[in-house]
């Protein structure tokens, strides 16, 4: 097959003249690849960066979990109630938990109310755990359950506030209630 050397051309006058096909240099092919490198390069950062959607900007509320609860029996006049709590922050931002205030019933009895200053700092969607001591006075249904807790496990409520920074929210409300087995 022939290749043709030549390209047309259309004067003013409409006559057609054929100048002679130059092949590109070595330098415009790699110009040409260059900016086509550039461009895809450009068009692969835009996919791989971050989608700015309404979880970046929303604050949501930090989720607080007890994930164990254990009564102790009492020593000195006080009996002892330890729960471990759980903090998930949904956020894309780091958050920080100043304090606590809370009550704790177990099975139907309040064993008392406390508040806790605690600077637990939560990162961004991640989550953190704080022990929460209470001691109380001797209370003969707790006593029977720190020595032989039951079966079923015990029943629990903790209501309270929590004051948290980075949320918009300046008091985040507490209440969980559920069964936590013992072992």
């Amino acid at each position: 097959m022939a290749v043709c050397d030549r390209r047309p051309r259309v004067l003013a006058d409409r006559t057609l003249e054929v100048e002679p096909y130059e092949e590109p240099t070595r330098q415009r092919l790699w110009a040409r690849r260059r900016l086509l490198a550039v461009v895809g390069l450009a068009g692969l950062g835009c996919a791989c960066a971050p989608r700015i959607d309404d979880d970046l900007r929303v604050p949501r509320t930090p989720a607080f979990q007890l994930t164990d609860l254990r009564l102790e029996p009492p020593q000195r006049g006080l009996g002892t109630a330890r729960a471990e709590l759980r903090i998930d922050n949904p956020n894309a931002w780091p958050i920080v938990v100043k304090s606590l205030r809370y009550q704790l019933v177990v099975n139907g009895t309040l064993l008392g109310e406390s508040a806790i200053g605690l600077d637990t700092r939560v990162p961004a969607r991640g989550q953190a755990m704080v022990t929460l001591v209470l001691p109380h006075p001797p209370h003969p249904a707790i006593t029977a359950l720190a020595t032989r807790p039951p079966p079923r496990g015990l029943s629990y409520r903790l209501t309270g506030e929590a004051k948290v920074l980075g949320t918009g929210l300046d008091l985040v409300p507490l209440r969980l209630e559920g069964v936590r087995r013992t072992a």
